[in-house]
């Protein structure tokens, strides 16, 4: 005899709520959201955007339905979640533009911006992997941290199991922390990249950029391995007051003003930091 329970027909209840999903954007994180939910088994019935050409290409993609948005408003929508894919200044402007159902529920994925931008819809919430998603494909939050919110429980359980489903790692979160670890992540990620921009260019002719990767897997690893303050390993010429090398970094550098003004910034704010007490 098969005893199904309430808490099973519940559970399932919920995935098929959550398994059908419209997208509306069409840029990089709609295609990496898109690409990844429908690997994940979610079926997504429509993209909607003001860009046909991407639209287009991304609804063909997800073997979605295309809609614009340009000149209809407010619109009712086809599923059991709506995916604000867009900038986050236009996130607001875009959710009034839509209906939700009684059953309907509406998430946008920005890291900075708080759940109720989406309050003019009863239930709402929000999703943020903290990662970058300009190279779309199906495994891309694969063991990513995904900040979640959302004002219902259902909502939240079908949230967990996207997550899940994508093989991500769901984390509810708060406002504060949510903005703190983007901060953090655009210090660590977006500005690190910069500084592999110049690593690129300053050996353009001398040699390929690949022969820095020890050196950062090395500094990566330690990252990963060790809680502590990572200045705590800082070395270089800046940190033990080696004036005679930085001085021949710089002029290596005369051919690039901007490259010579981010090495003695960054010089400079190592010696301070060094110089503060705790940091000897």
């Amino acid at each position: 005899m098969c005893i199904v329970t309430v808490s099973t027909v519940m559970n399932e209840w919920r995935t098929k709520l959550g398994g059908r999903v419209a997208i509306v954007g069409s840029g990089q994180a709609a295609w990496a959201w898109g690409m990844g939910l429908m690997h994940a088994g979610i079926h997504i019935t429509q993209v909607w955007g003001r860009h046909a050409g991407r639209g287009r290409a991304l609804a063909n993609r997800l073997d979605a339905e295309y809609q614009s948005i340009a000149n209809i408003t407010p619109v009712s929508w086809e599923g059991d979640v709506l995916l604000l894919a867009v900038a986050d200044q236009a996130v607001e402007k875009v959710a009034a533009q839509f209906e939700c159902g009684i059953f309907q529920h509406i998430v946008h994925c920005c890291g900075t911006l708080a759940m109720e931008a989406l309050a003019v819809h009863p239930r709402h919430g929000l999703l943020w992997p903290l990662m970058n998603l300009s190279q779309a494909h199906e495994n891309l939050l694969q063991g990513v941290p995904v900040l979640l919110e959302a004002n219902n429980e259902p909502l939240r359980e079908i949230l967990e199991a996207w997550c899940l489903d994508l093989q991500a790692h769901p984390l509810p979160s708060t406002l504060t922390q949510r903005t703190s670890l983007h901060l953090a992540a655009v210090m660590t990620a977006n500005f690190n990249n910069l500084l592999l921009h110049w690593g690129h260019r300053t050996l353009k002719g001398h040699g390929e950029h690949r022969l820095l990767l020890p050196i950062l897997q090395q500094q990566l690893r330690l990252f990963a391995e060790d809680p502590t303050d990572p200045f705590a390993r800082q070395s270089g010429p800046a940190h033990r007051g080696d004036i005679e090398t930085m001085n021949k970094h710089l002029a290596l550098l005369e051919y690039d003003p901007e490259g010579q003004a981010l090495y003695r910034s960054l010089s400079r704010l190592i010696a301070q930091l060094k110089s503060k007490p705790g940091h000897d």
